[in-house]
């Protein structure tokens, strides 16, 4: 029984077995039943439990393979545009042990993200993600696991391709996991990422490398701490970083310390904690001891607010290109969870500045809100003022809309032809191709500002823009969204495109058409007919220029290039000609008249690749006139890839006007120099051409050494001038030195100037940011000055000595120093006066200071000398120097001029002006024993149509001007000289009718005198002079020389024409005679009698009065005398007489014997006057000697009046004796003369007393012997235009 049983359970396990092994087999020969259960079973997994509203799980190709695994052909979830796709899974070695999934390998052909991932991608399935241990005890347990992954994102084309390769990959089971994967990112200068990975003990080991990077991470996790240690190198920025986290098991407080070596060592820490939802969180970074930034953020899940705080916080941080740039200020933001469980938050900043070496922003703002729908941000900067902008964007348009304002406050627009004040508003779309739309927010009719972009009906781009005077436009078959910039930027590849026709960036991105212009210029491209054109003209600083290229797209014709300049000397022309697999041909003509200057240059380039080769085929140059033939100029190379240029065999042209040659190489090596040699070039010849007259000259020798690579040379040069002169003055010779470093722009400088071991200019300086030279003058001669004053200051002695430093500075050049004009001495031509003197100068910032002392040549007195020039001042006020003194030689002319004399005044005198010109202006008041003359030199004479006339003068005097040597800046430099006298009695003035014959007016007194001297024109003279006193030499061809006495009270002005006075005067001719032949009276005694001239009228062309007095006479005398002149005829033959004879013409006279008592009266008249002016000059200009002599035929009287004077305390008293000496043996005895004794109580001579003794005249004919009369008196003189002004007069204080 029981082998029964154990039989048929064999035979039933065995028939289960077939059975078994039966399906098996059927299975394994049709395994889409297999794959229709797992297809039926997935759906009904899914439908069980679904995922999240809206998301989508379809899958296709679900294959099982027996005994080996299961392959997928394709699986897609997502929702929208933002999905996962899965294409080629394939799973080897499949299993379940132990609840656990197992599989040998798992690959796929690649796996696609599509969008932008975020956490809301995880909702997707939330219903599948409860894997915990207590509920479910899944495994997982892979060996290998590779495939591609590539994510595009929504907002870009670019794809990044990510490939991991994971070994030994563990779900909730024990291992030692690994993993190698390799990841392109989509950016196509960056280079791909190897990733590794791998777990130690209770460690991950983590690891990223590429060209520009390095990251290696640690982290460990345990119960009790995490502990997170990462090392960063960026590996072309040379910059590291390192820190370290930790924190407990469940992070509710953590704290991280890192350093990094970016720009200069530092170093953050940052500390947090989280409990239940609230966290919180504080990082500062630090150098040293410095906190340069602060960040403070706490908060819930749903909600949180940042508070930031930062000083000079630097931005380069990874972002190399913002190297230098320094932010001052401090944030805030906050945000939270809204009902609809949006986001809503806000941020704002604002600093005091934003800086970088270049730009400065001060006063800066940026704030900025939005939600899950939308964000709107604002920027404000106040210096320089931008006003503000505002943007506002919406979640899901593509679109940026804007508005921006702009006012006069707003400088940095006034060169673009904006109005004063504007405002923009306007749309930025990167939708279907993008489009934009910018428009004037305050007048849509006129916009100075504004860009329309669109797609027109045709498909093509079109675009038009506007920036106040500058506009540009395009057509393009693509959207410029779409641009992508040329693969090779090197110059030499995109010309030697374009040259070569192949030229096909615009093609590429669709551009048809493009054009730019701009105020004073235009470009236009345009692609059409199988070329490419480029056209270009414009004018620039008032010079018209156009440029053009023509590229055939596919023909044989060679591209051909022309350039024109009309600058204001001649045409410029260039024209090239190329054509791929040829060499280029350049030729460049020019012809410049006005400069002297043409010439034919022809050469040959071979654009090979990376380097280029130029050949200069037969040219000429004309230099100054002379033509030459350019030698040299073979194999003159450019090598793009080393930077290099090499002149080959060199260049040289040689002229009569010296030569130039150059030679050598620029490159990178720094064995190798480039050298450019002048030699005998006369400086005059060769700055004729911007200076019409340069007052230097000599020939210059030099050498330029350039070293280095192209812009970042560095530069040496040597100068020489074997002997330069200063309008032929010998200055010695010059020799300077200079190196310069182009890329940091330092430059040293050295010079010197002198002869042989004397030198006078000493000079060393150097540039980094500014030029900084020392300079040092000893003992420079300056008569070197004479050129340039002449006609303003002459005659320069002395030496000039300084030690200055002249110092760069952003709006010009400054002198800093002393120096000094030692023993130095000029001349003012104007005024005849040397002055001499060791003024100080000192050099300030702005302006150049003088003061000293100086000294005038005959040592009358000293002036003070200050003032400078300043350089800031308006044109023609630069120079301003004043000399002041309390006694000075303010004239000392001698005869020859246009007017003359001594005049030694208190005052002052300024001189100011520019380079162009000067201006003496001289203000005195003279003193003691001044002298002013001026000659007219229009001689009295006799006619018989008339009594007396003067002659005109024929023209005005004129500005003397030197002419034995011309100045260089004669053409153009003006020297005025302006002279104002404050008349008193301390100067003699002097009129001279006619020099040769003594007619003069002579004379003190008071008033005020204008004298200008324009640089052209006629000298002009203004004011009033009032004589006190005075002499006036009346002469008549010779017959009459007669001195006049001045009334006080006379007066001479002037209104311009000095020789065009008018003069209003009384003058007294005293002489004695006997009247009594004339009157028919009996006694024979002398009188005196007065001879009175009255001038009124032009001075030139005077009207003249005469009459006779006798002022000592009794009244029957006189009155018998005017009875005899009732007749302008009688009255005139009575003063001839008296001019003439000294006495009165009777009727009954002979004309025989008054001839001859005539002739006997003159000559004795005339040897008298001489004597008496040669004893005048032997004894003293303080002595006064008259001798006259007088005749009376007729009562057979002969004498010798003489007069003698003597003057005492400085004028002010005046001692006057006047004896008749008889002549002859019949004469009578000589007797007691008249003495006369006046002294001025006040120094301008107002008040005066007076005491005398004279004869008695009353007692003539009485018939008794003649006695003496004495007396006293004062006298006070006031003088005015009106009887209102006298009284003003006599009030006034002090008088």
């Amino acid at each position: 029984m029981r082998r029964r049983i154990l039989r048929s359970l064999l035979i039933f396990l065995s028939g289960l077995v077939l059975v078994g092994l039966g399906a098996v087999f059927y299975v394994v020969r049709h395994p889409e039943i297999v794959n229709e259960t797992l297809e039926t079973w997935a759906k009904k997994y899914v439908e069980a439990n679904p995922l999240a509203d809206s998301v989508e799980l379809h899958w296709s190709g679900i294959a099982w393979q027996p005994w080996t695994g299961l392959k997928l052909a394709e699986a897609h979830l997502g929702r929208g545009d933002d999905y996962i796709a899965l294409y080629g899974l394939s799973i080897d070695g499949l299993g379940y042990r132990a609840q656990g999934l197992q599989a040998n390998a798992v690959q796929w052909d690649s796996l696609w993200i599509v969008g932008q991932p975020d956490a809301s991608w995880l909702d997707w399935i939330a219903p599948w993600m409860d894997t915990t241990r207590a509920s479910s005890p899944f495994a997982l347990q892979i060996g290998d696991v590779s495939g591609k992954i590539v994510w595009k994102s929504s907002f870009s084309e670019e794809e990044w391709e990510f490939t991991p390769h994971v070994s030994n990959f563990v779900w909730n089971v024990d291992g030692t996991p690994s993993f190698e994967a390799s990841l392109q990112p989509g950016f196509k200068a960056w280079s791909r990422i190897a990733m590794h990975g791998s777990k130690e003990s209770d460690s991950w080991l983590l690891g990223m490398q590429s060209e520009e990077f390095s990251l290696d991470v640690q982290l460990r996790m345990d119960s009790v701490q995490t502990l997170l240690q990462w090392d960063f190198v960026g590996i072309p920025w040379e910059a590291s970083a390192s820190g370290v986290l930790l924190g407990d098991a469940r992070f509710t407080h953590w704290q991280a310390l890192g350093s990094q070596a970016f720009w200069r060592d530092r170093f953050w820490n940052a500390e947090g904690d989280y409990h239940q939802g609230q966290w919180s969180m504080n990082l500062q970074e630090k150098d040293g001891e410095k906190t340069l930034a602060e960040l403070k953020a706490q908060g819930n899940l749903d909600e949180f607010e940042v508070d930031l705080r930062w000083n000079d916080w630097r931005a380069d941080l990874l972002q190399l290109e913002w190297n230098g740039w320094k932010v001052h200020g401090d944030s805030h933001g906050q945000g939270r969870r809204n009902e609809e469980g949006n986001w809503v938050w806000s941020f704002e900043a604002q600093g005091s500045h934003v800086a970088s070496e270049a730009l400065k922003l001060q006063d800066w703002e940026i704030r900025s809100h939005g939600d899950g729908r939308e964000v709107d941000l604002s920027i404000a900067v106040a210096d320089p003022y931008v006003g503000q902008a505002e943007f506002h964007y919406e979640w899901g348009n593509d679109a940026l809309d804007f508005r921006w304002a702009w006012d006069e406050q707003m400088h940095f627009l006034d060169s673009l032809g904006l109005p004063a004040r504007g405002a923009l508003k306007g749309d930025f779309s990167w939708a279907n191709g993008g489009y934009a739309h910018i428009e004037n927010a305050l007048d849509a009719a006129y916009s100075p500002c504004y860009l329309d972009w669109s797609k027109g009906p045709s498909g093509k781009h079109e675009m038009e823009a506007r920036l106040g005077d500058y506009r540009a436009g395009f057509t393009s078959s693509h959207s410029p969204l779409t641009w992508q910039l040329p693969l090779q930027t090197r110059p030499d590849y995109l010309v030697s495109q374009w040259l070569d026709g192949q030229w096909a960036w615009c093609q590429a991105q669709g551009i048809e058409y493009l054009w730019l212009d701009g105020p004073d210029w235009k470009l236009n491209y345009q692609a059409q007919k199988g070329y490419q054109r480029i056209e270009a003209s414009g004018d620039w600083q008032s010079t018209a220029w156009s440029f053009s290229s023509a590229a055939p797209s596919k023909s044989l014709r060679p591209v051909e290039s022309r350039f024109h300049m009309d600058l204001a000397q001649g045409p410029l022309d260039l024209e090239a000609f190329s054509r791929k697999g040829q060499k280029d041909v350049f030729r460049l003509d020019w012809d410049w008249k006005s400069w002297n200057i043409g010439g034919h240059v022809r050469w040959e380039l071979d654009r090979r690749p990376n380097a280029w080769e130029a050949r200069i085929l037969p040219s000429a140059l004309s230099l100054l006139g002379h033509h030459s033939a350019v030698q040299g100029g073979e194999h003159i190379r450019y090598d793009w890839a080393q930077g290099k240029l090499s002149l080959g065999e060199g260049l040289q042209w040689k002229s009569p006007v010296g030569s130039i040659s150059m030679s050598g190489a620029l490159s990178a090596d720094p064995s190798e120099v480039m050298r450019i040699h002048c030699a005998d070039l006369p400086l005059k010849d060769w700055t004729a051409l911007f200076v019409e007259s340069l007052p230097v000259a000599g020939n210059v020798w030099g050498q330029l050494i350039l070293a280095g690579a192209i812009g970042s040379w560095n530069t040496s040069a040597d100068i020489w001038i074997p002997e330069l002169t200063l309008e032929g003055q010998s200055l010695g010779s010059v020799q300077s030195q200079w190196d310069v470093n182009v890329e940091s722009g330092a430059v040293n400088m050295r010079a010197q100037a002198g002869w042989g071991d004397s030198l006078w200019l000493m000079a060393s300086g150097d540039r980094s940011d500014r030029w900084d030279i020392e300079l040092t003058v000893d003992r420079l001669p300056l008569h070197y000055l004479e050129p340039f004053t002449e006609g303003s200051l002459e005659q320069w002695q002395g030496q000039f000595m300084a030690e200055v430093l002249l110092r760069e500075e952003k709006k010009g050049w400054t002198l800093l120093g002393s120096g000094e004009l030692h023993e130095a001495s000029f001349s003012l031509p104007t005024t005849g006066v040397t002055y001499q003197g060791s003024p100080r100068l000192k050099f300030r910032q702005g302006d150049i200071q003088c003061s000293g002392v100086l000294r005038d040549h005959r040592k009358k007195g000293l002036i003070r000398l200050t003032g400078g020039y300043d350089y800031h001042a308006a044109p023609g006020k630069a120079l301003q120097l004043r000399m002041e003194g309390e006694r000075f030689l303010a004239l000392d002319l001698a005869k020859g001029t246009d007017f003359y004399g001594q005049v030694v005044a208190k005052g002052y005198a300024t001189l100011s002006g520019g380079l162009n010109a000067l201006r003496l202006e001289v203000d005195a008041s003279p003193l003691d024993s001044s002298v002013f003359a001026l000659p007219m030199d229009a001689p009295v004479t006799l006619e018989d149509a008339s009594f007396i006339q003067f002659k005109a003068r024929p023209k005005g005097p004129q500005i003397r001007r030197a002419q034995t040597k011309s100045s260089p800046l004669e053409s153009e430099f003006q020297f005025d000289f302006g002279l104002s006298i404050h008349v008193n009695p301390n100067i003699t003035a002097r009129i001279i009718l006619d020099e040769t014959v003594g007619d003069v007016i002579e004379g003190k007194g008071n008033g005020e005198l204008r004298i200008d001297y324009p640089a052209t024109g006629e000298l002009e003279m203004n004011g009033l002079l009032t004589l006190q006193e005075g002499t006036y030499l009346f002469t008549l061809e010779n017959l009459i020389n007669k001195p006049f006495s001045v009334e006080p009270g006379a007066t001479l002005s002037w209104t311009g024409d000095p020789y065009h006075a008018a003069v209003d005067l009384t003058a007294v001719y005293k002489t004695r005679t006997n009247p009594s032949a004339y009157l028919g009276l009996a006694n024979q005694e002398r009188l005196a009698v007065d001879v009175k001239l009255a001038v009124t009228g032009d001075l030139m062309q005077p009207d003249l009065g005469f009459d006779i007095d006798l002022p000592t006479a009794n009244s029957a005398i006189q009155a018998a005398l005017q009875s005899r002149l009732v007749t302008p005829d009688e009255k005139t033959t009575q003063v001839l007489s008296l001019l003439t004879l000294h006495s009165f013409w009777d009727q009954g006279q002979g004309w025989s014997a008054t001839g001859v008592s005539a002739l006997e009266t003159n000559t004795t008249q005339v040897l008298a006057q001489q004597f008496s002016n040669f004893m005048a000059q032997g004894l003293g200009e303080n002595w006064d000697i008259q001798l006259a002599y007088a005749s009376d035929s007729k009562a057979l009287q002969r004498q010798m009046d003489a007069s003698i004077g003597r003057s005492f305390l400085d004028d002010r008293l005046k001692v006057m004796t006047e004896w008749g000496i008889p002549m002859g043996s019949q004469q009578a005895n000589m007797g007691l003369g008249d003495v006369t004794l006046s002294y001025q109580l006040t120094e301008d001579g107002r008040w005066t007393a007076s005491a005398y003794s004279v004869r008695n005249a009353d007692m003539a004919f009485s018939g008794q012997p003649v006695a003496q009369k004495q007396g006293l008196g004062i006298q006070a003189q006031w003088m005015g235009d009106s009887w209102s002004a006298l009284w003003k007069k006599w009030f006034a204080k002090g008088n």
